[in-house]
């Protein structure tokens, strides 16, 4: 997987929608990695029951 850079986003509260596969799942990664304090939303809550671990 790409690095990808961001400015410091440590503290930050992000919101990502979709964020249980594929785009969303990613960035979703990427800004935990990253400091960010995350929401995240989606239809199955089975799958982001999984995303959060």
């Amino acid at each position: 997987r790409p690095q990808t850079v961001f400015r410091d986003i440590s503290g930050r509260v992000a919101i990502v929608t979709g964020g249980e596969t594929g785009i969303g799942h990613t960035i979703s990664q990427a800004l935990v990695e990253n400091g960010a304090k995350l929401y995240n939303t989606g239809r199955r809550i089975n799958v982001l029951e999984e995303t959060a671990k």
